[in-house]
């Protein structure tokens, strides 16, 4: 799904440059002292400066103003024993940096943020990288020949992923990266979930904790939406997304919720009243939620028996 590139910088050892191809980015980072990301429009100079953990602190700068913005102390951010796993994000006119599954560190708006292209790493001391790098994208000639259709008749589709993404796969949400809508067999349910393409794994939310899968098929098909709902409102033309655990077999919906600024998908369970989503290695009830719908599902409501029929 895409490169894991691994770097040193120093002095002495220069710096390194890649291109981006997504509005975010997972990286790791072990040094003694600090590590200075660039971000830029272009592969020459920059705009903006992100400074970690120099001198027990980190903060934004950009190229417009140097002063040292959303400065915050974090003395123990960084380690020279283990690698400290990190997210950036930059979209909506917003730049965030965190710890992998915690709320971001530092936020600043910068108006231009969503059109950064490349990143720069570098350090005065040693500093090792591991940089998560998403695939690069291309812009794919829309085939209409029977033999090679890139988009079905947009009817909901849950197709098996092998080594890659099928192309009309459904995106879902935003953690910090493109998250898709997937769902997995799971202690006896089939359970809607997300997949995380830096990670190539998928999480389902079940049990009061997040599980981990390899194995799963992904939603396809065009002419969603999202409709804003609560507890057990299922509103017409919700798309169905599994199956409880049992002989009961509750049908089970795709929704997704907002938390500390993503947006993550999951199950709607409607005797339980609520939304579940896998995150920070639990699993989370929320009773407002959004819920995906298209205009060929079925027309169940949260008024019929949601028992689940196998497909014949």
């Amino acid at each position: 799904m895409g490169d894991i590139v691994e770097v040193t910088t120093s002095d002495q050892l220069g710096l390194a440059t890649y291109e981006l191809s997504t509005s975010s980015l997972l990286f790791y980072l072990k040094t003694s002292e600090h590590g200075v990301i660039f971000l830029s429009e272009t592969s020459n100079g920059y705009e903006y400066k992100i400074n970690i953990n120099i001198d027990g602190y980190t903060w934004f700068e950009s190229a417009d103003n140097f002063d040292e913005l959303n400065r915050k102390h974090t003395p123990d951010l960084l380690s020279q024993d283990e690698y400290k796993k990190f997210w950036m994000a930059w979209y909506s006119g917003c730049l965030q940096l965190g710890l992998v599954g915690q709320s971001p560190i530092l936020a600043e708006q910068f108006i231009d943020c969503d059109k950064i292209n490349f990143i720069t790493v570098e350090s005065s001391s040693e500093a090792h990288w591991k940089l998560l790098l998403p695939p690069k994208t291309t812009n794919h000639h829309l085939e209409t020949s029977i033999e090679y259709p890139i988009f079905d008749s947009g009817k909901p589709v849950w197709k098996e992923a092998s080594h890659q993404l099928p192309i009309n796969a459904v995106i879902g949400g935003y953690e910090n990266e493109t998250l898709y809508i997937i769902r997995s067999e799971l202690r006896g349910s089939l359970t809607p979930g997300k997949f995380v393409p830096s990670l190539g794994i998928g999480f389902m939310p079940w049990g009061g904790t997040s599980h981990e899968t390899a194995n799963f098929s992904v939603l396809c098909g065009h002419d969603y939406c999202w409709l804003s709902t609560n507890r057990n409102y299922i509103p017409m033309n919700a798309v169905v997304g599994g199956y409880s655990e049992g002989s009961l077999r509750e049908v089970l919906y795709v929704g997704r919720v907002r938390i500390n600024g993503h947006v993550v998908p999951g199950k709607v369970q409607p005797s339980h009243k609520v939304c579940y989503i896998a995150y920070d290695d639990r699993e989370i009830a929320f009773e407002e939620y959004e819920i995906l719908i298209h205009p060929s599902a079925e027309n169940r409501t949260a008024c019929n028996d949601h028992i689940y029929t196998l497909p014949t």
